[in-house]
């Protein structure tokens, strides 16, 4: 809030920040995000206000998730107020992967060279590959 000049009360809080609040649901298969995304979209009291699908569009980086941005009612000091929460819904690869790319470049003080971020990003996509070969196996155990 200070970044972006608001005064620092509750108020603006709600009004102006979109994670007060972040979960972050890890799944074992990618069909699973798409059902915990309806789930999500489908429960009281939650209004879904922003999506992005990083899934089927995935940043360049190579990241890939689902993010949800929903407001949900909480009681504060006896009055009824929205708030915003920040959903992420990824795999265990794609938590991996993310987990280990931000490490590596938000967590040194080097930064990053090209040829690594390029070779992070390639990874990404190795990772998604295991992915859906293990959610296809998974798959056709569930069909026998």
């Amino acid at each position: 809030m200070k970044k972006k000049n608001y005064e620092l009360n509750y108020k603006n809080l709600i009004e102006y920040i979109n994670d007060i609040a972040g979960i972050r649901v890890v799944c074992t298969f990618k069909d699973d995000i798409f059902k915990v995304r309806d789930i999500i979209r489908n429960m009281p009291n939650t209004r879904v206000l922003k999506e992005k699908d990083y899934i089927n569009n995935p940043k360049k980086s190579g990241y890939m998730g689902y993010h949800m941005v929903v407001e949900t009612i909480i009681e504060y000091e006896e009055e009824y107020i929205p708030i915003k929460v920040e959903i992420q819904i990824r795999t265990l690869a794609m938590d991996f992967w993310a987990s280990t790319e931000h490490k590596m470049k938000y967590k040194t003080k080097a930064k990053i060279s090209k040829k690594d971020s390029k070779k992070l990003a390639w990874y990404a996509k190795i990772i998604n590959k295991i992915d859906e070969s293990m959610m296809k196996i998974y798959q056709k155990q569930l069909a026998k």
